[in-house]
């Protein structure tokens, strides 16, 4: 397996991060999988930094980590996106089985399925035809009156915001095919970075 970072993007939000916690848990969680240091105090300490330079508007905070413990920080504005955004289905399938598909490192080449450069993003599907995710962020669907998202095991990252969703019951878990994709009502990319986008599906 080639060298890889783990990589995290926290909502930055009027001065709030949204669902911190769950960021930290995952990257321990990967940090302990692929062994590597996690200066965890010192990832609070500049998050803080960043919190107090910035306490309005809504930004985007990347943390790139080494197997070492070494953090790099990029910080990026987001600005508003006209929705519906456009996405696209994968032509070919993703494996489940690969574990890279469970944490969120550098190494982007399982996400390299988009068709068209003119779309906002492509939704993947597993070998067993069972939807996973969209390459920047998890789907949420309305299915007859409910919301529903794939289960992880399907082979996908359990998003922060994800994981909140259905803890807190807002969304259920559920697994779709592409016939359930065109059948429901609202489609949503879901992250901690732009929260809920809504989708059109080409």
């Amino acid at each position: 397996m080639e060298t890889f970072k783990l990589l995290e993007s926290f909502g930055l939000h009027d001065g709030d991060y949204l669902v911190l916690e769950n960021h930290f848990e995952r990257l321990a969680a990967s940090a302990s999988v692929f062994q590597y240091k996690l200066p965890l105090e010192e990832i609070k300490n500049e998050l803080a930094n960043i919190r107090a330079d910035r306490p309005d508007r809504s930004w985007k905070v990347r943390l790139l980590l080494d197997k070492d413990g070494y953090c790099e920080w990029q910080t990026d504005e987001i600005f508003p996106i006209a929705e519906p955004v456009t996405a696209d289905i994968a032509s070919s399938p993703i494996n489940s089985e690969n574990v890279l598909l469970y944490h969120k490192t550098t190494n982007r080449y399982l996400y390299n399925k988009k068709k068209n450069k003119n779309i906002f993003d492509t939704l993947l599907w597993n070998e067993n035809g069972e939807i996973t995710e969209f390459t920047i962020g998890n789907i949420v669907v309305r299915l007859d009156g409910s919301l529903y998202t794939p289960p992880v095991r399907c082979g996908l990252l359990n998003g922060t915001l994800r994981r909140k969703l259905v803890s807190d019951g807002t969304v259920q878990e559920r697994i779709l095919h592409k016939e359930d994709i065109r059948n429901a009502t609202d489609i949503w990319l879901v992250n901690s970075v732009r929260k809920w986008i809504r989708v059109h599906l080409s």
